[in-house]
């Protein structure tokens, strides 16, 4: 799948969302999140009678480990894509904005240009967004 402004744009909250996914799973496995209860109508004995069930939730796990891919599965595409730019500087500014979510103000101070954030997002991230033809 091809690379697109808003799935860069959205990365830090995807990557924010995969840990508290992750954090959520791991407390349905290690306490009682994980578990739900029901009533059910036992007639073993030929009458109906009310019985409590406990159980772990597998259905919500799974919606939740299902998420948890999708999501990782975007952000390493993500990665994978700033991993391919050839040029140090550039992709530095797009793992720093797309990756760590800081801002331009950080960028540009981290990268010796303090005071030029509008430099940074125009000429060298929004550039290049345009010469991949994302812009």
């Amino acid at each position: 799948m091809a690379m697109t402004k808003e799935k860069l744009k959205r990365n830090p909250k995807t990557m924010r969302n995969i840990g508290i996914l992750s954090m959520e799973l791991e407390r349905m496995l290690s306490s009682d999140y994980g578990y739900c209860s029901d009533t059910i109508l036992d007639y073993s004995t030929g009458v109906p009678r009310a019985q409590g069930i406990t159980g772990f939730d597998c259905g919500r796990y799974q919606l939740k480990q299902d998420r948890l891919q999708r999501l990782m599965e975007e952000s390493n595409e993500v990665k994978d894509w700033i991993e391919s730019i050839t040029d140090d500087t550039i992709r530095h500014v797009f793992y720093q904005k797309h990756i760590e979510g800081k801002s331009w103000k950080k960028i540009a101070k981290v990268i010796g240009m303090s005071g030029k954030e509008d430099y940074v997002r125009l000429h060298i991230h929004d550039d290049y967004l345009r010469k991949c033809g994302m812009k």
